[in-house]
């Protein structure tokens, strides 16, 4: 993997990249978790709650990536309460409540979910 100022591009352009990680502010620390995650280019990603602390705009680009991140072939792992949000980017989702209660495509195992 080449390492540049592009490769965080899709994360934060320019400057800012170098910023969130210097300085991290609580906005920035979710795209300086990403730009880490970049970095260490793993098959595996387990995030807990990753927009947790930035605006909507950061966690459409962060969610992007993520979706990047499968299309690669890559295992992504996100812990969301946001089922909207499950619902509409991510295409399998496990519920869990101290088990595993469904695991599956989303909509099938959100059904069982809400049953």
């Amino acid at each position: 993997m080449q390492l540049n100022i592009e490769t965080f591009s899709n994360v934060r352009g320019g400057n800012a990249f170098f910023k969130a990680v210097t300085h991290p502010l609580a906005a920035e620390k979710g795209r300086a978790l990403f730009a880490r995650l970049i970095l260490q280019d793993a098959a595996t990603i387990l995030l807990d709650e990753p927009l947790a602390a930035v605006d909507e705009q950061t966690a459409q680009v962060l969610l992007q990536q993520m979706m990047r991140w499968h299309q690669d072939g890559r295992t992504v792992i996100a812990v969301l309460h946001d089922l909207d949000m499950v619902r509409r980017w991510f295409p399998a989702a496990v519920v869990l409540a101290r088990r595993c209660i469904a695991w599956g495509p989303t909509e099938s195992a959100l059904a069982t979910e809400a049953a």
